[in-house]
């Protein structure tokens, strides 16, 4: 299943536009169990954490990511979590 599969469209695309430029990836939030946060992506199912940064912006802001929140994540350089890096679409 592709991410077109879960609601990704052309205007998705456009807003994502900065984060492809920062080397990130489109993914959905589709579960949140205490910090961890399971996506469906382009790869499939994966699991994340929040950055560092985006946690202060999320602790600052009292907005984290919930399921349905579209994200762009960092592909981990190891086995295990992606590192979320930014909310990019909130329905």
């Amino acid at each position: 299943m592709g991410l077109r599969d879960f609601g990704w469209n052309d205007f998705l695309e456009k807003k994502f536009e900065h984060f492809k430029e920062l080397s990130l990836f489109p993914g959905l939030v589709t579960e949140v169990k205490k910090n961890v946060y399971t996506l469906q992506s382009e790869r499939g199912i994966i699991y994340g954490r929040i950055s560092r940064n985006i946690r202060l912006s999320c602790q600052i802001r009292k907005i984290y990511p919930n399921k349905g929140d579209w994200i762009a994540y960092k592909p981990s350089q190891e086995e295990g979590f992606v590192s979320i890096e930014g909310i990019f679409f909130r329905k």
